[in-house]
């Protein structure tokens, strides 16, 4: 689960970044096929560009816009993605969004979920442990 405090920064650095090291394949896998594929400057670059048009209405007019956000992902040699840029105006919230663009294998918030648990209870241990020591120097 995302926090709702989150910045967007943070949020689509997350999950961008959960994708480095890991194969496109990996990615076409989640993400389906990219709109597009170039080259540029040595660098093979896929986007994934989705828009969501929308029109509302009240007493006082008609009002509409376009919600977009472009994912871009640069991959090396090895077909490993390496770097990583966003760009629009409602990215990571373009069609339910940044939860169905993390990398499952690599989901940073599970990984810090899973360190807090570690944490807790290491904490737990030593508590033990240190009630423990103390009973034995009483029983001495």
């Amino acid at each position: 689960m995302l926090p709702a405090f989150a910045s967007f920064k943070t949020v689509m650095s997350k999950c961008m970044n959960s994708w480095k090291g890991y194969s496109i394949d990996n990615v076409i896998s989640v993400w389906g096929y990219p709109t597009n594929k170039n080259e540029f400057a040595g660098k093979k670059l896929y986007y994934w560009e989705q828009s969501q048009s929308y029109v509302y209405g009240n007493q006082y007019g008609v009002y509409g816009g376009t919600n977009t956000c472009t994912r871009i992902l640069e991959v090396n040699d090895d077909n490993e993605v390496v770097g990583w840029e966003v760009k629009g105006n409602a990215c990571p919230f373009t069609y339910c969004g940044v939860k169905k663009w993390i990398n499952p294998i690599n989901d940073p918030w599970k990984i810090e979920k899973v360190q807090k648990q570690e944490i807790k209870q290491q904490k737990k241990e030593e508590k033990a442990l240190i009630k423990q020591y103390k009973k034995d120097l009483k029983n001495k």
